[in-house]
């Protein structure tokens, strides 16, 4: 494998490519940097020479489905998130049942699917039971990590949700009520 040269990379990178090519763990400043970089390519180049050195040649991938169970969304008009979400009263709203949930699942490939990305809106009146039973319903192919549930939890806590969609997590409680899981912040 060819060493890696931080001078081929955008001078808004190398500094980070030094890092990469020397192993140095990457600081919070550097993370921000990786979100906000214009230079996407530059960076996929970085993360490629972090994965052959973990790894090698050996590639891992995943199988991933969308399912968007509604448009209904708290934050309709001052999410920078998605462009389809409304309010449960507009026309062009909607909301899958379980059972439309399911089949979807089914005919995106069931258990072959390692990950079902849920997205869609925060709907007002689903509370989190409901959610739960849609998990219960999902064909997997995988159990989830724990560590990808601290990663998700992370994130949702993190300056970095609020930047995409508005609102972060609290993160009181898991038994806290949902009322308190989502603050509208400024930006």
């Amino acid at each position: 494998m060819t060493p890696l040269d931080p001078s081929t990379f955008p001078l808004a990178l190398q500094d980070l490519a030094v890092k990469v090519r020397d192993g140095v763990r990457l600081s919070a400043a550097d993370a921000l940097l990786c979100f906000e970089t214009p230079h996407v390519v530059a960076l996929g180049r970085l993360a490629n020479a972090v994965r052959r050195r973990m790894h090698g040649d050996t590639v891992f991938y995943n199988l991933n489905r969308h399912i968007n169970p509604t448009n209904v969304c708290v934050y309709t008009y001052n999410c920078k998130f998605c462009s389809f979400a409304a309010m449960k009263d507009e026309p062009h709203a909607w909301q899958m049942s379980h059972e439309e949930i399911y089949r979807q699942a089914g005919e995106q490939g069931g258990n072959d699917v390692t990950e079902f990305h849920i997205v869609g809106g925060l709907h007002p009146d689903l509370d989190m039971a409901w959610y739960e039973e849609m998990l219960t319903g999902l064909p997997l192919g995988r159990l989830i990590e724990p560590k990808e549930i601290a990663n998700a939890a992370a994130f949702l806590a993190s300056p970095a949700c609020g930047y995409v969609s508005g609102a972060t997590s609290r993160v009181p409680s898991i038994f806290s009520p949902p009322e308190l899981w989502y603050s509208k912040t400024e930006h």
